[in-house]
C-alpha cells in the first residue's frame, strides 16, 4: 500500500548520465541518448526509447539537463528541453570562447512542467555550430534529471 509519507519519501524521479561520448554533427539539433539510468523510481526510462523520459505519474516535474561539449573555440553550443518531441520548453545557448582549451558546459532547468502521466514525455536536445563534425559530448558532464514536485 502506498501511503502519502512513503510516496513523498520515494517520489517519482529519474537521473541519467552519459557513459560514452555522443558525436554531434555541426548545425544539426540532436536528441541526447541515455544508457541505463542511475536512478529511476517509477520506470520513466525505457531502452526502446533511450532519448526519452516518460513520467508515469501525472503532475508537475522539475527537469534539468546538463550538456558537456569537448573544447572547441568556434561557434556556439545549445541545450534545450522539449516535451513530446517538439514543444520547446526552455533553451540555453553558450558562445565558444576564442582560444579556449576548456569544456563548454550548459545547464538548463525547467522548474515546473506538467506531464499527464501516460503519453507525455521529455527529451534533451543539443546543437553546435563549430563546423567540426563530430564534436563530442563529455559524458561526465552530460546528465538528465526529472523529479515530481506536485499534482
Amino acid at each position: 500500500m502506498v501511503t502519502a509519507i512513503n510516496f513523498l519519501l520515494a517520489r517519482p524521479a529519474a537521473s541519467l548520465t552519459q557513459t560514452a561520448v555522443q558525436g554531434l554533427t555541426s548545425s544539426a539539433v540532436t536528441a541526447l541518448i541515455w544508457p541505463t539510468p542511475t536512478l529511476d523510481t517509477t520506470g520513466m526510462w525505457a531502452s526502446g526509447q533511450p532519448t526519452r523520459l516518460t513520467p508515469q505519474r501525472a503532475g508537475y516535474y522539475s527537469i534539468t539537463v546538463t550538456a558537456g561539449f569537448v573544447p572547441n573555440a568556434t561557434g556556439a553550443r545549445m541545450a534545450e528541453i522539449c516535451r513530446n518531441g517538439s514543444a520547446n520548453i526552455i533553451k540555453q545557448v553558450s558562445v565558444a570562447t576564442s582560444g579556449s582549451a576548456f569544456n563548454t558546459v550548459i545547464q538548463v532547468v525547467a522548474p515546473m512542467v506538467y506531464f499527464n502521466g501516460t503519453t507525455d514525455y521529455v527529451e534533451a536536445y543539443v546543437d553546435q555550430n563549430s563546423g567540426t563534425t563530430p564534436l563530442n559530448t563529455v559524458p561526465a558532464f552530460t546528465t538528465f534529471e526529472a523529479r515530481w514536485e506536485s499534482n
